[in-house]
């Protein structure tokens, strides 16, 4: 089981929630998403994604990798591959919404898998990934 979100205690890191950990790379509007292992996790701000490794205390940040660039695509529902060595996301750029792969070694490259197409999301709605199989 993974731990759970880090959070501000009284008197220590006051008011700037869980991003207030003294890492100015990571933007206060980067949501957890998913924990890659006890120490890692991926966080978004709804168009980057950025992968965090804390310390084993949990009081600060170590590392804060960008995982996607900025863009005006909004990147959603990260899932986390079997292996933990990839992630999936879905991505929308007006009304297309894509189906992407990265690996989550460095320099990685998302790789487009297909397009959820129009007709199903309006048979279905809006389509959320919820695992990896």
């Amino acid at each position: 089981m993974f731990p759970s979100w880090p959070r501000a205690q009284p008197g220590g890191l006051g008011n700037r929630g869980w991003l207030g950990l003294g890492v100015p790379t990571v933007p206060s509007d980067c949501r957890p998403a998913l924990w890659i292992d006890d120490h890692t996790l991926v966080c978004g701000t709804g168009t980057k994604l950025f992968r965090v490794r804390f310390d084993a205390a949990f009081t600060k940040a170590e590392a804060v990798d960008p995982l996607l660039p900025d863009t005006d695509r909004k990147n959603r529902n990260v899932v986390l591959a079997p292996d933990a060595k990839a992630i999936a996301f879905l991505s929308e750029q007006g009304t297309t919404i894509d189906l992407y792969r990265l690996d989550l070694t460095a320099g990685s490259t998302p790789q487009k898998i297909t397009t959820v197409s129009s007709a199903a999301v309006k048979a279905q709605g809006d389509p959320q990934l919820i695992s990896w199989q």
